[in-house]
């Protein structure tokens, strides 16, 4: 799985945007993460998942497949996803 600083050595996110998002999930704000067909929203996804607090439930939805969350967070999560 991809860490948060290799989105920053990859250039997928400034410092800046990195420190927003985290601040995000730590406040508890709704992140919704959006983009095409191999744009790296689920690459992304897993590696902002880090910041979620173990005790935190997660909720997903996409319309196929699933998130590699962390192994704790793994048994909380709800994926009302259908398949089309």
């Amino acid at each position: 799985m991809i860490t948060q600083d290799e989105l920053v050595q990859y250039k997928t996110l400034t410092p800046g945007m990195l420190r927003f998002l985290s601040a995000c999930v730590g406040c508890k704000a709704t992140v919704l993460i959006s983009g095409g067909t191999g744009s790296g929203k689920t690459t992304t996804l897993n590696a902002l998942s880090r910041f979620i607090p173990e005790e935190e439930r997660i909720i997903h939805h996409r319309r196929y497949g699933g998130i590699a969350a962390p192994a704790a967070a793994r048994d909380q999560v709800r994926n009302p996803a259908r398949r089309i």
